[in-house]
């Protein structure tokens, strides 16, 4: 027998005892022994497989002891051992190339060191999630994303995290939740982006934390709950916003300097940061934009704010231009009165654009676009402002026409819907105040958990890949 047909076994919940998959079989299809529940004795598979497909074992939770990957295989597809319940170690083999998706999420027996191929160049989205009882991950160099929940609650993840060099991103919540870490959390200088809740209730972490100096944001929850980080917390400059609870109930941090490229502070960013007494602002012409009301205020009320005598707020600064440039709309409508689109039949593009929410990526990423009877954009958290806007259901580009749209300190002047295989994507072309142009993104509904590297950490030449 050279193959298993998928769903051959699915469901064959009378199956007892050991799996042994002779060395005969070179193919399995996915869902072969999903959901076989009776098995409660070891797996052994075939020497001859070069891949393990997607659901092969998914929910096989009565399987024991250790799980040995063929030094054969090369991919263990989406979900392959979800919720299987083996109680023993892990081996993976020195030549994988790709663990997909969810593929031992759950696994909350399998106990000790997880080590990572070096073929590995990504840790995709849940791979280890809620897998509670591993104790250790070697990372192997190659390694340069970690995806979305990739180890979030595992809860016995103990030591000093070693991050590998050459690593660019981390993706949401991938470390959520590892209460065991413990000692000083280290940056690669590699490191670009750091996700919402990346390490959220990591309390064992401790000491000052020196993030990594080519990032350009820290996402909403960020380190929230990292109870043990002490001393001084230093933005660098190259990060431009900084989400709500991005350092909530870090009781440790004593004082906080903002690099100079700090435009947006979100509500209770510093909450709870009960040591913390000083905050400087480090820009001499610009103050961020943070939130000062009682519920969600950006600090404490014990933190004093040392703020340059000559900064002006930025809002103030973005709202002057902003206004001239919404003068200018409002001209333009007025020479266009009279005219009018003719509507077509919509193509799914336009109905897929209306009601969603669109969210900054990098930089702007404390930026949301709703599309709805008029383009809406809000900026951290504040009351959108409205622009005109017309999609052509028939445009084969997806070329949006708005009003011009003033946005920071400079304006809008292109928006192109992208609709890819798995995301929706806007982009835009920036004009800065100087007349630079660039290409900025807005991606729709906040980084789904089945793309991950998806773009909540990907570079932008990844983010186009993953379109299509």
């Amino acid at each position: 027998m050279k193959t298993i047909k998928r769903v051959a076994f699915d469901g064959c919940v009378g199956f007892t005892g050991d799996l042994v998959i002779p060395d005969s079989v070179e193919e399995i299809g996915d869902y072969a022994f999903a959901q076989c529940t009776g098995f409660d004795g070891t797996l052994t598979i075939s020497s001859e497989l070069t891949e393990i497909p997607d659901n092969c074992f998914y929910l096989d939770k009565g399987f024991k002891g250790d799980l040995i990957i063929p030094d054969s295989v090369k991919r263990i597809g989406k979900q392959a051992f979800s919720q299987c319940g083996f109680d023993g170690t892990l081996s993976l083999p020195a030549q994988m190339e790709e663990i997909a998706d969810g593929a031992f999420e759950y696994c909350e027996n399998i106990t000790g060191k997880i080590v990572l191929p070096e073929g590995i160049t990504r840790i995709n989205a849940e791979v280890f999630n809620n897998c509670r009882n591993i104790t250790s991950v070697d990372f192997s160099s190659s390694i340069k994303y970690i995806c979305q929940n990739a180890f979030s609650r595992c809860e016995l993840l103990s030591g000093e995290l070693k991050l590998p060099e050459g690593l660019v991103g981390i993706g949401t919540s991938s470390f959520s939740g590892c209460k065991s870490l413990s000692g000083k959390l280290v940056f690669p200088s590699t490191l670009e982006i750091i996700e919402n809740g990346a390490f959220s209730g990591c309390s064992g972490i401790s000491g000052e934390l020196i993030l990594p100096k080519n990032i350009l944001k820290i996402g909403e929850a960020t380190f929230s709950k990292c109870e043990g980080l002490t001393g001084e917390l230093v933005i660098p400059d190259t990060v431009t916003n900084i989400g709500e609870d991005a350092f909530e109930n870090c009781s440790g941090i004593s004082r906080v300097v903002l690099g100079k490229g700090v435009v947006s502070i979100g509500g209770n960013a510093f909450s709870g940061c009960s040591s913390c007494k000083e905050a400087e602002f480090t820009n001499e012409d610009v103050i961020p934009d943070y939130y000062t009301d009682e519920k969600d205020a950006s600090f404490d009320a014990g933190c004093a704010l040392r703020i340059p005598s000559k900064a002006r707020p930025v809002n103030e600064i973005w709202n002057k231009k902003q206004n001239s440039y919404l003068a200018q709309s409002e001209k333009q409508n007025d020479n266009n009165k009279g005219n009018s689109h003719d509507m077509e039949e919509p193509y799914y593009w336009t109905n897929s654009l209306k009601g969603d929410y669109f969210y900054g990526y990098g930089k702007d990423a404390d930026t949301m676009i709703l599309f709805d009877d008029a383009l809406c954009i809000s900026i951290n958290g504040r009351a959108s402002k409205e622009y005109s806007y017309y999609a052509d259901a028939n445009s084969e580009n997806g070329a949006i026409s708005t009003d011009i749209i003033g946005y920071k300190d400079g304006y809008i002047e292109e928006l192109i819907y992208m609709n890819g295989y798995k995301i929706s994507v806007i982009k835009g072309t920036y004009v800065a105040e100087n007349g630079q142009k660039q290409d900025i993104y807005f991606i729709a509904s906040p980084f789904n958990a089945d793309l991950d590297i998806n773009l909540s950490i990907s570079l932008e030449e990844d983010l186009l890949a993953a379109l299509f």
